[in-house]
């Protein structure tokens, strides 16, 4: 029964830190909206900061799937792969309430699992976005290089996405670049 509640209650917390913020997002508001008790909020999901990461993982989710199929729209080209990966974040993240939640620091209690720590968003985008880095362009690339491309690509994806200081298409002409310099060197 946990797992039939969990869409539910995830879209509640979500649609409350969008238009709320953390403040919103509540155990009890959540319960309210997805129409179940709170213990059982508290039972299929936990309290208000296992809440609020299960919503940011579950986003976050949500921005991989285009990351891997920028990879295999170019097969032949990882730098072009890899800068439209970052592209596709940055388009989807302008128009994601979430993350102009935590932007405008209404979602503050996520940000530091977004920008500071590496275990609850970073480990899991890297390891996906490297895997499909490797299993696409490792016939081209060394790993070790397609390791770091990936790690310097999607961190400076979420500085751009989290603290935007140019357009996206400066952004992505930075990210194309760095990249590009990146997969050059001797031995990439």
């Amino acid at each position: 029964m946990a797992n039939d509640l969990e869409t539910p209650i995830l879209d509640a917390a979500l649609a409350r830190l969008q238009h709320g913020g953390w403040a919103a997002m509540t155990v009890a508001a959540v319960a309210a909206d997805a129409g179940v008790s709170r213990q059982q909020v508290y039972r299929a999901i936990g309290d208000r900061q296992q809440l609020g990461r299960r919503v940011l993982m579950r986003e976050v989710q949500r921005f991989i799937q285009p990351v891997l199929a920028a990879h295999r729209a170019h097969p032949d080209d990882a730098v072009r792969g890899i800068s439209s990966a970052s592209a596709t974040t940055l388009a989807a993240a302008a128009n994601n309430l979430l993350i102009k939640a935590l932007i405008a620091g209404q979602a503050s209690p996520l940000l530091p699992w977004v920008a500071l720590e590496s275990g609850p968003v970073l480990e899991p985008v890297l390891q996906a976005v490297t895997a499909s880095a490797l299993a696409t362009y490792g016939e081209h690339h060394s790993p070790a290089a397609l390791t770091r491309a990936i790690e310097v690509s999607v961190r400076l994806t979420i500085s751009h996405l989290l603290q935007p200081t140019s357009s996206q298409e400066d952004a992505v002409a930075q990210i194309h670049d760095t990249i590009a310099a990146l997969l050059s060197l001797p031995g990439a």
